[in-house]
């Protein structure tokens, strides 16, 4: 139960920030971009967010996993 706790803590935690990354990204949009990146990812690196975008999506796969593994443990 404690690990559920902490994967769902993990995952709110990085959704907020993809959440106010994709707000930041919205306000402040570049006017220059490529297509490769495209101007999201363009916005994020010259805005300096980009670290915390990815911070964000780490958490929330670190907690998707523990979520995962907590919901296939079978603790009896």
């Amino acid at each position: 139960m404690k690990n559920a706790l902490i994967g769902g803590f993990l995952s709110f935690l990085g959704s907020l920030w993809l959440i106010e990354a994709g707000k930041y990204a919205d306000a402040h949009l570049a006017n220059a971009w490529t297509t490769p990146p495209g101007r999201f990812l363009t916005t994020l690196f010259a805005g300096g967010s980009a670290p915390f975008f990815l911070l964000g999506a780490l958490l929330l796969v670190l907690g998707l996993i523990v979520l995962w593994r907590e919901y296939f443990t079978h603790e009896e």
